[in-house]
């Protein structure tokens, strides 16, 4: 008796809230919402576009999650950056600033996390997934005991070299690009792999860390 008058009284509860959801999924139609988020689109544009070094016609930037030192990162032409990205950038132990370039016609998935302190190149239709990270650079060197003795926050931001991420390329959800790195020209690496060496043209690779599973390049 108990559980069955529960039952009636969450209905009566929950059904004003079903109503007022009933009614927003009717009177915001596609053609609305699509409007909304090109207000957006033009919103946040018009919000960061002048913090960059230069920003290219036609690119679209959503909310960022947090940013750093964008006047040394190059956004080039009809490229998207969906929401939720981190880019930043950091000086290294010689209080350089790294700098990001990315190329036209690149495409950002959500949560993606680019940081620099050395040097990013993302060349042209890159296709880069969702959550992915590409960092050239970690907190101090890990050579011996006395490395390690600092607490990470405290050690300076090294890098172990510069990340090129080649023409076409497609990184999967996840993927976890480390500095130091090439990947060459249209290869597409997997999902959740970590990439720590260079990538040869036209391949597929993937793991933790990544390896290639297929390789094109003869047929070129």
């Amino acid at each position: 008796m108990r559980n069955h008058r529960y039952q009636i009284i969450s209905r009566i509860v929950s059904f004003p809230t079903y109503a007022v959801g009933l009614i927003i999924s009717l009177l915001i139609n596609s053609k609305v919402a699509t409007l909304f988020r090109l207000i957006l689109c033009g919103y946040y544009n018009g919000l960061y576009s002048n913090r960059f070094k230069a920003f290219g016609k036609d690119s679209v930037i959503y909310r960022l999650k947090a940013y750093r030192n964008l006047e040394h990162v190059v956004i080039g032409n009809n490229t998207k950056i969906e929401r939720g990205a981190l880019i930043r950038i950091f000086q290294d132990e010689n209080k350089k600033y790294g700098c990001i370039n990315i190329g036209n016609n690149v495409n950002i998935g959500l949560n993606v996390n680019i940081s620099s302190c050395n040097s990013i190149e993302i060349q042209d239709g890159v296709l880069i997934g969702r959550n992915v990270m590409i960092n050239d650079n970690s907190h101090g060197y890990t050579r011996n005991k006395q490395d390690l003795r600092l607490p990470p926050i405290e050690r300076p931001i090294v890098s172990k070299g510069k990340i090129i991420i080649g023409r076409n390329v497609w990184l999967g959800e996840n993927v976890v690009v480390l500095g130091n790195v090439t990947i060459g020209e249209g290869a597409v690496i997997g999902a959740n792999s970590v990439v720590c060496k260079d990538i040869p043209p036209y391949s597929i690779s993937g793991g933790v860390p990544a390896k290639i599973i297929k390789c094109h390049e003869e047929d070129i």
